[in-house]
């Protein structure tokens, strides 16, 4: 180890140290001689140019092996994230497909609720109407004028219904449609065309029943009279027919006016009910529901009457 510590920082040291790498220079040239020319090592009469040439095409051919099985690696780092996007893809549409499945039920619950909301207004449109008109009955105007012109004084309300309204006046009484009366009286009343007309169809068919049945009636008259056994019993049922029918409509219009100031009281009770204070005036409700009553157990007589002398 000195010895070897002495070669190097002495002046003998370069020259030894020189002679010991040509050696080494020479053993290596030496051995590759062996290996291009030697038939035994496998380089045979090659050239060491040829020899380095084959082996150069070996290098680039090995190159390129190795640069096509690098390929795959290379893409699979690029497949790995192509996967790993498709899958954040996937999450992404389930968690949408999922926040749409929800806004679906509730838009279906919001358009329920709105279709309930709209039927319980137009109950309430319908009830505050009636209330209104029912209301109104006994009503005065020392004046009121149509839109034709014509014009009434001294008018008290008897009733008012989807049609018009019906007054006594200086002259008689008469009916009169809101067609032809100003519009603030129809603003009041709640004036409505479509309930107007399904009214009217109503009241038109019951009236084309009326005049089927007076019609019918007259038939049956005018043939009894072309016949010598005509009596008086004929002429009796004749009436009591007609007394038949007419009763039955007016039993059917003093039902419809006592729902509707039942109606008006169950108002006026939710009405007293929400304020907290107050008292409901329930005489006169009963007053006008038992002077209905009257008036139907009246009628219901009479019908009872005629049907006795049709049944004769």
């Amino acid at each position: 180890m000195a010895i070897f510590d002495d070669l190097i920082t002495s002046s003998r040291g370069p020259g030894v140290i020189g002679t010991l790498i040509a050696l080494v220079v020479l053993a290596g040239f030496g051995t590759l001689f062996m290996f291009a020319f030697d038939e035994g090592m496998g380089g045979g009469e090659k050239s060491i140019e040829s020899v380095i040439r084959d082996q150069a095409v070996e290098v680039d051919s090995l190159k390129t092996t190795i640069s096509e099985s690098s390929k795959p690696l290379e893409i699979a780092p690029e497949r790995k994230k192509t996967a790993s996007e498709a899958d954040e893809i996937a999450r992404q549409t389930r968690l949408n497909k999922g926040k749409v499945d929800a806004a679906s039920r509730i838009i279906e619950k919001v358009k329920l609720e709105i279709v309930g909301v709209q039927k319980s207004l137009e109950d309430y449109k319908q009830s505050y109407r009636e209330q209104i008109r029912g209301e109104a009955v006994g009503l005065k105007y020392p004046e009121l004028k149509t839109l034709t012109g014509k014009t009434f004084v001294n008018v008290s309300i008897n009733k008012v219904d989807a049609v018009g309204i019906s007054f006594r006046h200086a002259d008689g009484s008469t009916r009169v449609a809101f067609d032809i009366l100003p519009a603030d009286i129809k603003e009041y009343f709640h004036y409505d065309v479509a309930e107007k007309d399904r009214a009217k169809a109503a009241e038109n068919l019951i009236a084309g029943q009326h005049a089927q049945d007076v019609e019918t009636a007259l038939d049956q008259a005018d043939r009894a009279k072309r016949t010598e056994t005509i009596k008086l019993a004929d002429a009796e049922k004749l009436q009591a027919k007609a007394d038949q029918t007419a009763m039955i409509a007016r039993i059917a219009d003093l039902d419809l006016q006592i729902k509707n100031v039942q109606l008006e009281w169950d108002n006026e009770r939710m009405r007293v009910h929400a304020r907290g204070s107050g008292v409901v005036n329930s005489a006169t409700f009963q007053a006008r529901i038992s002077s209905l009553n009257n008036a139907r157990s009246a009628a219901n007589q009479k019908l009872q009457q005629a049907t006795s002398v049709l049944q004769r």
